[in-house]
């Protein structure tokens, strides 16, 4: 299948998604199955990546068409649950597909961790019962829900028929079983396009939900397994990384310290908590560079060191003493003046004379 194959069906989807706003009706439901189907067949065919984006976004366009498939099925009420097999219109049936087909779909959506792949496995598996229960209600593929059944009594008796030889046997008895009913498919898919021949088009629907109900059962037991795959994981991480911890007790690690903004932030996250940075380094600096400027403005009153250093101005001793001398040389009256009063008061107060003692 060519991947313009694929975009295109892709796009006459997206067509009909967007134009199913109206009025619901059997012909736009017809016209919309039968378009997610097709783009189903192109995403099964196609020999793109499974992780090709262009895939995924086919894989998410069909799983919209079916579930908008299926709100549009309940909205008609096409089914209803006093009903038997044979009072299901010939038209409808192929509906019962729809949980099958949106569990499978899901489980072909590739996933960036492992929370989000157990998430599909759920939804999958929800789907996959939900139409195997649906099935067995209306009492349709007896041969292939007897396997089902075998499945609930396994859960409910803790692992009844789990001998490897009778899983064995049962595990060819459903290929046999299946590769039948993919050859009764084939042989009855043509009268698909003879309106006219509508018992071998029940038929052909009948054979599909049998070979689905096969699937999906063969399915809930992958998952079953995955599941406890995806559970053990997280336990495997941690165990490996605290041997890995216990290696390198002497190694300091490197984490990226923060400066958290306000004591709630250190009480929440700790000092250093690497998850959110709420503050660089950077940021601290500048913050208390405006924070000191903005003191010097309102506390400045007067040229004292304290402020002269705050404000850069580099008070400096030796300075002001070539400065005083300058001033006396070129006769500054003032200079001069002060110069005499602090001579007199050196006279006057000889050093010692403030110690009480006279013990200079």
């Amino acid at each position: 299948m060519s991947k313009s194959d694929l975009l295109s069906s892709v796009q006459s989807l997206k067509r009909l998604i967007g134009n199913s706003d109206s009025e619901e009706n059997d012909t736009e439901l017809i016209a919309l199955f039968d378009n997610c189907m097709q783009l189903r067949d192109h995403i099964e065919n196609s020999t793109l990546s499974s992780n090709d984006n262009e895939l995924q976004g086919a894989i998410s366009v069909c799983a919209k068409g079916f579930e908008k498939c299926t709100v549009m099925v309940n909205e008609l009420e096409l089914f209803s649950c006093n009903e038997t097999a044979e009072e299901l219109q010939t038209a409808s049936i192929r509906y019962l597909l729809l949980p099958v087909l949106l569990g499978s779909l899901n489980l072909n959506i590739q996933n960036k961790d492992m929370s989000e792949r157990m998430k599909n496995v759920e939804i999958a598996e929800v789907y996959f019962r939900d139409f195997l229960r649906r099935c067995s209600d209306y009492e349709l593929g007896e041969t292939s829900l007897k396997y089902f059944k075998e499945i609930l009594d396994k859960e409910n008796s803790n692992g009844i028929n789990s001998d490897p030889t009778f899983v064995r046997e049962r595990k060819i008895q459903q290929y046999k079983l299946r590769k039948e009913l993919e050859n009764r498919e084939k042989s009855l898919k043509p009268a698909l396009q003879r309106p006219e021949s509508e018992e071998y088009i029940r038929q052909y629907y009948f054979v599909l939900l049998e070979k689905w109900i096969l699937i999906a059962v063969d399915e809930l037991e992958n998952l079953k397994r995955e599941k406890d795959i995806l559970k053990s994981m997280p336990k495997k991480a941690d165990i490996s990384a605290s041997t890995t911890q216990e290696k390198k007790t002497n190694v300091v690690p490197l984490k990226p310290f923060i400066i958290t903004k306000d004591a709630l932030q250190k009480e929440v996250f700790g000092l250093g908590y690497p998850s959110v940075p709420v503050l660089t380094i950077d940021d601290f600096y500048r913050q208390r560079f405006e924070k000191m400027v903005e003191e010097q403005k309102q506390n400045k009153k007067g040229e004292s060191l304290q402020d002269a250093a705050f404000a850069g101005t580099g008070f400096n001793k030796e300075d002001e003493d070539i400065q005083k001398e300058e001033l006396i040389e070129k006769d500054d009256p003032i200079s001069l003046m002060k110069a005499r009063q602090w001579d007199d008061w050196k006279d006057e107060n000889p050093r010692g004379s403030g110690n009480r003692y006279n013990k200079g």
